[in-house]
Parts: C-alpha cells; structure tokens; sequence
C-alpha cells in the first residue's frame, strides 16, 4: 500500500511501482473509509448468500463509486468465508490487467490505517510518501479539494508524518518511507527500493503511460504531471510564498505561534478522532476474528441484521396478507358476479318455465280445437258420405225404372 497526505508524490510512487515487472497499482479506492460502515452493515464472514448485496453495497460507496470496478468479475473473485481484508485484495485484484503477479493499492488518506493493517495483515508491505509541509501545502492550492486552511493542513500533515514514523519504528522491515525530493532526485533509485521491499526485480518492462490499465481516474487531472518524464535538475513547482512556508512550517514544529495554538488544539482533537475510528473493532481477517466476533459491535451488528431480517419477514408477512386480503376480495367480488348470474339464470328459468307453460297450454288447446274439427271433419263427411248413398240409391231406383219402361216397350 502507498500512503502519505495528499499532494505528497503517492502518485508518482504509485506510477515508480507500476513500472516493475509484474506488478501493479490501480486508482485509488478509498475502501479503508468505509470499513465500519460495512463492518456495521452486514454479517461477517461473508457469505454466498449476502455477496451480491455486499458488492452492490460497495459499488455505490464514495470513492469506490468511480473505481473502475467490474461487479461479476467481483463477485467471482469473493471466496467465502470473507472478512475485510479478503474483500480489499479481491477489490484490487479485479482491477489489474492479466499477467499482474503483485497488486498494490495507493489511498493516501489509508496512512490513517496504516498501524492497525501492520498489526493485523502479516503480508502487507507499505510505501509511505512525505513531503516537505510547505512544499505540500503550496500543492494544496492548486488544486479545488485542496485544504485551504493552514491549521487543518498542518494538523494532518503532522498526524500522517507520526503515523508513518511509527510503522517504520515498529515494522522496519515491512515500511519503506520515502521523501519527494528524494523520489525526483533519483526515481530509479526509489523505485529499486520499493522492488526491495515487495521482493521483486527492479526491472522495468513498461511504461504506464502506454498500459492497457489506468492509475487513476481520467478526470483526475491534478495528477497527470506524474505520468510525466521527471527531471531531477527542475523538481515539481508548487507556487508557494514564502509567507505560506514559514507559517506552515512554524504550525507543523513543536513551538507553533501562540495565535494558533488553540486552533491548532481543536483540529488535532478532530484528527484524533478520525483516528480512533481505525480502532474499533472490525471483522478484519479470519486470524483477527477473535476480538471481532468478542465486541460489542458485533454483537450488536448481529442484533440489527437480526432485528432488520425479522423486520423484513414480517413485512414479507404483512405483504403477504395484503396480498390474501386482495385474493379474498377479487373472490369475494367474482363470488357476488356468480350470486348474480345465477339470480339471473334463476329468473330466466322461471321465465322460461312460464313461458314453457304457456306453449304447453296453447298446445293443448290447438290439440283440443284439432280433434274438435276432426270430430266436425268426420260428421261432415259421414253426412256426405249418406248423401252419397241416398244419391246412389235414388240414381240406382230411377235407372231401374228406366231399363223396367225400356223392356216393356
């Protein structure tokens, strides 16, 4: 890891590092930040179970949000059970090209954690960048984010320095510290003993400016100078005044002008408790669990999840309900549609019925008036029928009388 206060060369390191064979260091993530907000977040380790949520959840962060971070590629590289630091290298390691043998990973603001990931990550190697106040704070001014403020700047820049000269004190052999003019006087130089400390060759088989990879965002641009050739005999301008240097230079000593001691006071009493926050316990690795899974913000991380999970189960249960609740009364309401057709079914029926009756009636009474003119029809013809006859008779009477006269004649 390359620390050290903003504006202090960390690119340029950064740049020298990425140089060697085989190895690698991607833009800034800032994940170290954030790391109590995730401890407080999820479950730890982390499992299959809650990895999308635990990405999703870092791809929105601060600082993260720009990283050039590829959520399957991610995903794929989390290897559960994970704790933080697991995290951190698989964050890192999605970042690299192919062929990359050794990730680093620059933050300047991480000089903060620098103590406790010493103490707790046997591996970590850092590279802790300083710069002489002045010079630091004049390259502040040049830049929108930069502080602006001599008190707050000489707050941090103390506070970085005495962090970094406590990890070299107690990790002399994991903590290489480097000074910036140093760096520019001779970066072959500064970039064989960061080969020395990773334990790689010094070899240099690239230029970053040409690799497929980025070393920091492109609307970064503040840090582009560092991609540039450095040229010992004319070292970085920073554009300071000499009044800028003096004052800073008397607020980082030990006797700062009396004006400012009070102020001085209260910005050390907020970087402290920046500080502090590296302290608390976090879920940092699986041989660091211990004093983790032991405090009571674990403990109490457990209750909120648990207390969110029955949250969420019982609103999932009260959906659920809202969901029946609205089954029931479309089915109470196709019901009702049901009740009325039938009532309607039942009122054609009977209409139908009364109807049906009515025919029938009718049908008897024109079966009725049919055998009433079939009866009329047969005496009809019965009456032609012994008409007929008399007729035929009568015709048969006076023929016979005819052939009687026709014989006697």
């Amino acid at each position: 890891m390359i620390v050290g206060l903003a504006r202090s060369g960390t690119t340029l390191v950064q740049r020298l590092a990425s140089e060697l064979s085989g190895v690698w260091v991607p833009p800034e993530t800032q994940f170290w930040r954030h790391a109590p907000h995730l401890a407080r977040t999820f479950r730890w380790p982390i499992e299959r179970s809650n990895v999308d949520d635990l990405v999703d959840s870092i791809a929105g962060l601060p600082g993260l949000s720009e990283f050039p971070l590829e959520r399957d590629a991610l995903r794929a590289r989390i290897a559960e059970p994970a704790w933080l630091w697991d995290i951190f290298e698989s964050i890192t390691q999605a970042a690299v090209p192919s062929g990359t043998s050794v990730v680093g990973e620059k933050t300047p603001a991480h000089y903060r954690w620098a103590l406790r990931l010493l103490a707790d990550v046997d591996d970590l190697r850092i590279v802790g960048v300083r710069r002489s106040p002045s010079a630091t704070f004049a390259s502040h001014q040049n830049v929108e984010w930069g502080v602006k403020d001599p008190v707050g700047f000489a707050t941090q820049w103390r506070a970085a320095n005495q962090v970094l000269h406590e990890a070299a004190r107690l990790y002399p052999e994991r903590v290489l510290r480097l000074e910036y003019d140093d760096v520019v006087e001779d970066p072959a130089a500064a970039r064989a003993e960061i080969a020395t400390l990773i334990g790689v060759e010094p070899s240099v088989k690239r230029d970053p400016v040409q690799q497929s990879g980025v070393l920091f965002d492109p609307s970064e641009t503040w840090k582009e100078r560092a991609l540039e050739a450095i040229e010992p005999s004319k070292p970085h301008p920073v554009g300071k005044t000499d009044a800028d240097a003096e004052l800073i230079d008397a607020l980082v000593g030990n006797n700062p002008p009396a004006a400012f001691r009070e102020r001085l006071a209260s910005s050390a009493a907020q970087e402290r408790r920046l500080a502090a926050m590296t302290e608390l316990p976090l879920p940092m690795s699986a041989e660091s669990c211990d004093r983790w899974e032991q405090s009571d913000t674990a403990r109490s991380t457990a209750w909120r999840i648990r207390a969110s999970e029955l949250s969420a189960a019982a609103g999932d249960r009260e959906t659920e309900i809202d969901r029946l609740r609205g089954v029931n009364t479309r089915l109470q309401h196709q019901l009702r549609e049901r009740e009325n057709e039938l009532v309607s079914a039942h009122v054609e029926t009977a209409r139908l019925r009364t109807t049906n009756q009515q025919e029938a009636a009718r049908s008897r009474q024109r079966e009725s008036e049919i055998r009433r003119l079939n009866g009329a029809l047969a005496m009809k013809q019965q009456k032609i029928a012994a008409l007929e006859s008399r007729r035929a008779l009568r015709f048969a009477n006076a023929l016979g009388r005819l052939r009687g006269r026709r014989r006697r004649d």
